[in-house]
């Protein structure tokens, strides 16, 4: 019995892990010692049968997540097939060729031909034979026997083996293509001064980029992506069968100077790397290696012309470079190459959206140029408020940035100051500064550009371009209507975890967006077409959907040929900038509240909001015409303040007008100014004379009463 307890002891934090457990041990123990030990039997065996019966159900539990794990993985393989249709499996037998064929200065005989050349036919019929984009290098060939010079569809096979042989022409000199300098420009900014991080994402070899001082890295770079320009070498992506007749060509030492190369999936050593010796399967004594920047390149466009959905950061920027050209034709036109190509192979359907893909067929990236221009003015607007608040300068700040105090900025001793400044400045806006910043575009910042960049921070709110539709066309050729956005809300932000007063519905509070991605505007079987004008964002009492949040649209009226777009794009501009109000970080979302900074002749009366420090898009709030502004006469609601809370900048969210939308008072006092859509504007022509409107320290009446009388002007930000 004693015996029986010591162990009852020694596994009570696995055996009684609850107290029930515990008690009826205990009783049994207690009965046993009772009746002189002759129940410590009866009680060992008890818990012999209770220790048994948990090691099965263990055993149990870690069956079934085996089988869980199982089907889990099942359900993320991909399925990797080519899209069903007919095959064209003409020409299937391959056709011999005289190797003397590779010595030739131009290949014209049809047995080799370039990629820029290979048309695949698309899946869908309206796209039909799709052209190979632009940029692709002149110097990759395939033969006929691994694809022929069709027009019908056909399966294409994967990229093995690749031969290189003598272009006939001497390299040309490697000059670095804007489209350099722009990748440049983005690994800089993203490296943050970091050579092997620098080299890493350029894709170039790091010995290339040591042995010089920061003033010369962007030089560095510059020339290490430069390929040579001219034809100094002929990569041919050959069959199978091809390959192995030219190794062993190779194997009894040949005269014809080529070498093969091995590529697939998983052999990436097709680099120029001086490591990847087996990469090569054969090669003759004749050949010898002229640019190792030249292999990289063939190697990372040659993965894509096999669809290769997983490629390396690195690899993306190389072929950003090589192919050059991201307008918007040029990416679709690749992209549709692209997905012929998918079609035709056995490869994942994966969208590319969702590889890293992403970029090089149009997606914008945290280091894309985008608006770079009000991206660094809206950084700087917040630079200058920063700065204010610390009691320095903008040559103050300059030498806080120069760590090594030699004069000048790089950009990542920028972009080190801006994080330390903004405590978390994306590499997008270190980017945007920086392009803004380096006037005379050296890749360095003086001390003159940094100071005179804060100057022209604040753009001239210019009006918008002239119009297709006059004014008084307007209202002729176009209708307005105001919708509920009930079923069509997207929730941006709300009050949980910010230990908001519990008076009213303050911490039940939340802020809402229209739902414009899906779709953004749409047809009628009349060929009218609706877009949505967001005004702003919504305030709610609830985190429920809003029930008073309304959208303004405006269509064409019927029978009548109009452009909704430009029309919208002319009376309804977007915010030229913003300006940051007040934040609250407290809660599970931090929330940034902006103002919008209107073109002249034009107001906003909603605002934006965003919940990282960075400014919600310049289209996420549209401005109306002065002369269809007036001041909102629905009593403002309450539904959020941080009055008590400690909070640098005590505020409140209030929901003001009859659209629902989103306006930010002092303390628990209404917002000074809240304005509202005239009811009457589809009556007045948007460049009609405007009302006079209150100033901001007159009072203005709610509840249906008569405006204010008094001449005054809205001032474009109120800033408290």
């Amino acid at each position: 019995l004693d015996e029986l307890k010591r162990l009852v002891e020694s596994r009570r934090p696995r055996w009684l892990q609850d107290e029930r457990s515990a008690q009826v041990v205990a009783l049994s123990i207690a009965r046993a010692e009772a009746d002189g030990g002759g129940g410590a039997d009866d009680a060992a065996a008890a818990l012999e049968d209770e220790k048994e019966e948990e090691a099965e159900q263990e055993q149990e539990q870690e069956q079934e997540q085996e089988q869980e794990q199982e089907q889990e993985q099942e359900q993320e393989q991909e399925v990797e097939e080519p899209l069903p249709g007919d095959y064209d499996r003409d020409q299937e037998t391959e056709t011999p060729w005289e190797v003397s064929l590779l010595d030739a200065p131009a290949w014209e005989d049809g047995v080799f031909r370039p990629w820029t050349e290979v048309r695949p036919v698309a899946a869908t019929r309206k796209k039909g034979v799709v052209d190979a984009p632009g940029g692709l290098p002149k110097d990759l060939y395939l033969t006929a026997n691994y694809l022929p010079s069709t027009t019908t569809r056909r399966r294409i096979k994967n990229i093995v083996v690749v031969l290189e042989c003598d272009g006939g022409a001497t390299a040309g000199a490697c000059a670095p293509t804007p489209a350099d300098r722009a990748s440049v420009d983005r690994a800089l900014v993203e490296a943050d001064g970091d050579e092997k991080d620098l080299a890493r994402i350029l894709d170039v070899d790091a010995s290339v980029l040591a042995g010089g001082d920061k003033t010369t890295l962007r030089q560095r770079a510059e020339r290490a992506v430069a390929c040579s320009t001219a034809e100094s070498r002929r990569f041919v992506v050959v069959s199978l069968a091809e390959a192995e007749a030219l190794r062993a060509l190779c194997h009894s030492g040949g005269g014809a100077a080529l070498r093969l190369r091995g590529l697939s999936a998983t052999n990436a050593a097709f680099d120029g790397d001086s490591s990847v010796e087996a990469s090569i399967l054969g090669t003759t004594t004749t050949i010898t290696t002229v640019d190792g920047q030249l292999d990289r390149r063939t190697a990372r466009v040659l993965s894509f012309c096999d669809v290769d959905l997983d490629p390396s950061h690195g690899a993306v920027e190389q072929l950003r470079r090589c192919l050059g050209n991201e307008e918007k034709a040029a990416v679709a036109t690749r992209c549709d190459w692209w997905e012929a190509l998918r079609g035709c192979k056995r490869r994942s359907r994966r969208a590319w959206v969702s590889t890293p893909l992403a970029p090089l067929f149009g997606k914008a990236t945290s280091t894309d140029a985008g608006s770079r221009g009000d991206d660094a003015r809206a950084t700087l607007v917040r630079c200058a408020a920063e700065l204010d608040r610390r009691s320095m300068s903008p040559a103050d700040c300059f030498e806080a940035f120069d760590a090594d105090g030699d004069g000048i900025l790089t950009r990542g001793e920028l972009a080190v100051g801006l994080r330390w400044l903004l405590a978390r400045a994306r590499p997008a806006t270190c980017l945007a500064v920086a392009v803004f910043m380096d006037a005379d575009e050296d890749g360095m910042i003086s001390r003159d550009e940094f100071v005179k960049a804060f100057d022209a921070k604040d753009p001239t709110p210019t009006a918008p371009p002239a119009a297709a539709v006059s004014a008084q066309d307007v209202l002729k050729c176009c209708s307005f209507s105001i919708d509920s956005i009930t079923t069509k809300a997207v929730a941006l932000w709300d009050a949980r975890g910010c230990l908001a007063n519990a008076r009213g519905s303050r911490s039940e509070a939340s802020i809402w967006a229209a739902d414009l991605a899906d779709p953004h505007w749409k047809r009628g079987m009349l060929g009218t077409a609706t877009l949505s004008v967001p005004l702003g964002v919504f305030g709610h009492g609830s985190r429920k959907n809003p029930t008073n949040a309304k959208l303004l649209t405006i269509s064409a009226r019927r029978f009548k040929r109009v452009d909704v777009t430009a029309v919208r794009d002319r009376w309804l501009p977007t915010a030229v900038a913003f300006r940051r109000l007040w934040e609250i970080t407290t809660g599970r979302t931090s929330l940034y509240v902006w103002t919008p900074v209107a073109p002249e002749g034009f107001i906003a009366i909603g605002l934006g909001v965003s919940t990282t420090p960075e400014p919600p898009a310049l289209d996420s709030v549209r401005c109306l015409p002065q002369a269809w502004v007036v001041p909102a006469t629905a009593k403002p609601r309450l539904l959020f303040d941080n009055v008590g809370m400690q909070s640098r900048k005590p505020g409140g969210l209030w929901r003001i007008g009859s659209m629902g939308l989103l306006a930010l008072g002092r303390d628990r006092d209404p917002p000074e100014l809240a304005l509202d859509l005239n009811p009457a504007f589809t009556s007045i022509a948007p460049d009609a004379a405007a009302p006079p409107l209150p100033q901001r320290n007159m009072p203005v009446a709610y509840a249906h009463a008569a405006p204010a009388s008094a001449a005054g002007t809205l001032p474009v930000a109120t800033a408290f």
